[in-house]
Parts: C-alpha cells; structure tokens; sequence
C-alpha cells in the first residue's frame, strides 16, 4: 500500500513537472517578450537604413547634394587658405598650384550621418531630446568632414600619393564611422541622465 502511494506521488510530480515546464516555443515567446525593443528597434534600423540607402541611390539625390559638395569645398579652402595653402574653391573642388582634391559623392558624409540619423530616430526615448541630438550630432559630424578634408588635401601636399590614399580609403573610412558611434553613445548617455533627471 505505502508502495502504491509513493507511485501516485511520483506520477503527480512527473504530471506537475510536465505542465510547469514551457516547450520550445513556449522560451522563444518569452524570450522574446524580453527583449522585443532590442528586436524591435534593430528590424527598424535595417529597414530606415535601407530606405535611405535606396534613396541615395536614386539620380535626383544625387543630383540634389551637389550644393553640400560645394560648400564643403568652399569652407575646406577658407581653413586652408588660413593655413597658409593658397587653394581656391571651384565647384567642388579644392585646388592650388602643387595639389588638388575633387569631393565626390562618398565624401559628403551622408550614409554616416543616415546611420546616425536613424539610431536617433529609433531609440526609444522622447522626442524633445532626440531633436537635439539630430541637430548637435549632424553639426558634429559636418565639421568632422570638414576636417577630414583639410587633412586629406594636406596628407596629399605634404606626403606621398600612396599615404594620401592610406588615410582617404583605409584611415578616415575607418575612423569617421567610429566617431559616428561614440557621437551617439555620448548622445544616448546624456539623453538617459536628462530623462532620469526629469522623472526623478
């Protein structure tokens, strides 16, 4: 009798155990629910990031940032000229007597700045901080440019060619989307202690 009764016991723990434990697709949908905004705002991110990629591809914006090329050779020659390089701004191209350099698309800034633009628009936080990360980070990442110029046209005047293309292809390539994420880590940080502060 006491056997029969420790074999029901066991039974109702093994039927407990069974209703208590959640399957395969149980975890997932938990796992889910969890982490649903980390999921939520990547699936955005790649599908603004694409939107926008589509559309800088497209012939009229490409034809539409010709006067961002132009101020950017236009400000490049004012910093130049400052340092002494004698260079003049025409259209988009920056030039002296010992060296040149023509700002394409590719240079402008504009997928960084897309990249950037989309982290902000999709963090989950409220809006009247996030304008002011777009405005402050798109004037950071301007200027970044603009000194990536200088120091292109200067690597170009004062050093070979092959170091000139070292620090256009493979150093400010590099270094440019790296200061495009620390920009707005630092945004998010002051963002979230802002927003703390606010609901404190």
């Amino acid at each position: 009798m006491a056997k029969k009764q420790n074999k029901d016991k066991r039974k109702k723990k093994l039927k407990v155990s069974r209703v208590t434990t959640p399957g395969f697709l149980e975890k997932l949908k938990q796992g889910f629910l969890k982490k649903r905004l980390i999921y939520t705002y990547c699936i955005g991110f790649i599908l603004l990031v694409g939107v926008f990629a589509w559309i800088q591809n497209t012939e009229s914006f490409k034809s539409s940032i010709d006067p961002l090329l132009n101020l950017y050779a236009s400000i490049s020659s004012v910093l130049l000229n400052i340092l002494g390089q004698g260079t003049q701004a025409v259209k988009q191209s920056v030039s002296s007597e010992t060296f040149s350099v023509n700002i394409k698309q590719g240079c402008d800034a504009i997928a960084p700045m897309m990249l950037y633009l989309s982290a902000i628009v999709l963090y989950p936080i409220s809006f009247k901080y996030k304008w002011q990360g777009l405005l402050g980070g798109i004037l950071v990442l301007f200027t970044l440019n603009i000194i990536r110029i200088v120091t292109l046209y200067l690597s170009g005047v004062y050093g070979s060619m092959a170091f000139f293309d070292f620090m256009h292809i493979e150093f400010w390539q590099v270094l440019y989307v790296i200061l495009t994420v620390i920009v707005w880590i630092i945004w998010i940080r002051w963002a979230n202690q802002r927003s703390t502060q606010e609901h404190a």
